[in-house]
């Protein structure tokens, strides 16, 4: 049976693996900013950086979640602390990424994009089935390119306080096996073509998502041995929006 929480809001019932988060809550991604320094270049809008840093990609044990998720924690379950102990404790995660759930499920691919060539992909790859059975196969995979982010609940291994906030970014996986969802209508051919496109809409949605994050970037002061008090509570520093 669950527990009640045991962050910010106590009384809050722990989530359920893989249902939606409320559209008011706020998550967020706790990285370097070292790696970000890395990748910034004059002139270069912050939103790219963030791209080559890292900060929207998953992980490999991302990557592994059922169903593939960009791992995140819940503001109102999870403090930067609790989530700073619960990755490992690293000297050099110093960054917080924040997200309006509402913000990201609202990030969409551009319509007009790619839905020509989709058209075309369709007409020729099914050229001797009905109109009907093409209108429905072009309906199908238009909804499956063009399909947007969503933030919800994720159960994990990993133990401590804090971790009932877990959540994730789903929709992002660069590798979905596109041959299990068309293989069996689609020749070998047509199928790498149109995982070319689903590739490609993943890194629209990434950088749909970097967008949202740049504007929402607190830096706190590296976490060392020294910051930690007596009693083994953690001191994030002072925090600034840069």
């Amino acid at each position: 049976m669950k527990t009640t929480a045991q962050g910010p809001f106590r009384d809050a019932p722990i989530p359920f693996h893989d249902t939606p988060l409320p559209d008011d809550l706020t998550v967020f991604r706790v990285g370097s900013s070292m790696r970000i320094d890395k990748e910034i270049r004059p002139g270069q809008e912050t939103h790219i950086a963030l791209i080559a840093g890292g900060v929207v990609q998953m992980t490999t044990a991302d990557e592994k979640g059922r169903p593939p998720h960009l791992s995140m924690w819940c503001r109102q379950l999870t403090t930067p602390e609790e989530a700073w102990l619960l990755l490992g404790s690293r000297v050099t995660s110093d960054c917080l990424y924040e997200f309006v759930v509402d913000d990201v499920r609202a990030i969409r691919i551009d319509p007009n994009k790619w839905a020509n060539d989709l058209k075309k992909f369709v007409d020729l790859a099914m050229a001797s089935a009905n109109d009907e059975e093409r209108v429905r196969f072009y309906a199908e995979i238009m909804n499956a390119v063009y399909e947007p982010m969503d933030v919800r609940w994720f159960d994990t291994d990993v133990k401590g306080p804090g971790v009932e906030g877990h959540a994730g970014v789903t929709n992002l996986d660069m590798e979905r096996d596109i041959k299990e969802v068309f293989g069996d209508r689609l020749p070998e051919k047509k199928l790498s073509e149109l995982k070319g496109i689903w590739t490609a809409s993943r890194k629209q949605l990434r950088l749909g998502l970097a967008r949202a994050a740049s504007g929402r970037i607190t830096l706190s002061t590296p976490i060392t041995q020294s910051t930690h008090g007596a009693e083994g509570e953690v001191n994030m520093g002072s925090s600034e929006v840069v």
